[in-house]
């Protein structure tokens, strides 16, 4: 997903992202694929259809580096 992304970056307009990415998101989902939040902070359109989608996702990233801190005793 991450190539299409950018692919389509310089190809098509931001509107036009929106409804692709919002295509291919669901698409992507009903074939189980469960890692595109991997695909996050490559095109900022992305970013904001997907956290439209997901916004409870943020928490978990967040929940997660938090866990991530704890456990190795250190910070990014």
């Amino acid at each position: 997903m991450s190539e299409i992304i950018e692919a389509l970056i310089d190809t098509i307009s931001d509107d036009e992202r929106v409804e692709v990415y919002s295509a291919l998101i669901d698409i992507f989902e009903n074939y189980d694929c469960d890692t595109l939040n991997e695909c996050l902070e490559i095109d900022e359109v992305f970013d904001e259809v997907y956290r439209e989608k997901y916004p409870e996702e943020d928490e978990v990233i967040e929940e997660d580096l938090e866990d991530w801190d704890d456990q190795s005793g250190g910070s990014f």
